[in-house]
């Protein structure tokens, strides 16, 4: 699809911008304007991509017509961005470089991570959402859920302006991106049912 490719071609320009200002920080360099462009950046980015990963799902949804099925796995995706999303927030307020009303917005976006993992198991039929499937998605949801509980003292104390060791930091990076892997996983078993339907 010509929109959705010049999209990502839009947002690959950015990233490119983004991880130029990234490596230029990690290598200690905390001037102005790297931090600004890095934000800045990483917005435009971040809503680049929720767009695409909404008008994907809504072309999808409507041509495979999955009876709520669709739904689901664009959660999933979300829920993919959304720990994404919460270990950068966690990264920019460490290093106190968050943008104004970055703390309030990772707290909406922890109930939200939350609450929906929960849907996502159970099943929601008020927000046509389908319950888990089958025992492998079920497994690895219940992993999420588990690894979610030890990360979420450490995004909630980032929240709360708590200033944490580096071996904090690192370990909820661990539990960030093991919520990541089973996500991925969680993808590969929805998948392979929409393409069976």
């Amino acid at each position: 699809d010509g929109t959705l490719r010049s999209a990502l071609e839009r947002t690959q320009m950015y990233a490119r911008g983004l991880t130029a200002s990234a490596a230029q920080i990690a290598s200690g360099d905390f001037h102005s304007v790297p931090v600004s462009l890095m934000i800045s950046r990483n917005s435009a980015v971040t809503d680049q991509m929720a767009s695409i990963r909404q008008a994907t799902f809504e072309r999808y949804s409507v041509e495979k017509q999955a009876d709520g099925l669709a739904k689901t796995v664009h959660w999933a995706h979300e829920q993919n961005a959304l720990i994404q999303e919460l270990l950068r927030d966690l990264c920019f307020i460490t290093l106190d470089i968050s943008s104004v009303g970055a703390t309030t917005a990772m707290l909406e976006k922890m109930v939200v991570f939350e609450d929906r993992s929960l849907l996502l198991k159970q099943g929601s039929s008020a927000d046509g959402i389908v319950k888990a499937p089958n025992i492998h998605i079920k497994i690895e949801l219940g992993k999420v859920i588990t690894k979610w509980v030890k990360i979420k003292p450490y995004l909630e104390a980032a929240a709360a302006g708590e200033t944490a060791d580096l071996s904090d930091i690192q370990l909820a990076y661990v539990y960030g991106e093991a919520i990541t892997g089973n996500l991925a996983k969680i993808l590969d078993h929805y998948t392979k049912l929409l393409e069976t339907r």
